[in-house]
C-alpha cells in the first residue's frame, strides 16, 4: 500500500516491511512483525488499517505513533 508519497507498506507472510522511496531502503515495522498481513488500507483521517492472522485488526498513525488493536 501507498501510504504517502515517501513510503510504501508491504504486507507478508512474515509481517509488514516499509520502503522509503528517497533511500530505496527497507525496514521492518515492528508493532506487527509476525503473522499474515492481509491488507493494508491508508484512511482520509491518518489512521492506517492493517488486518492481520494472528494480531487482529490493527490501526496505526505514524503521526502520533499510536497503535490499537481490535
Amino acid at each position: 500500500a501507498v501510504i504517502d508519497s515517501a513510503t510504501i507498506w508491504i504486507g507478508t507472510e512474515k509481517g509488514i516491511w516499509k520502503m522509503d522511496l528517497k533511500t530505496e531502503k527497507f525496514s521492518r515495522f515492528e508493532p506487527v512483525k509476525e503473522g499474515s498481513v492481509y491488507d493494508i488500507l491508508s484512511a482520509p483521517d491518518g489512521w492506517i488499517w492493517i488486518s492481520t492472522r494472528f494480531n487482529g485488526l490493527v490501526r496505526y498513525h505514524p503521526v502520533t505513533d499510536k497503535l490499537e488493536r481490535f
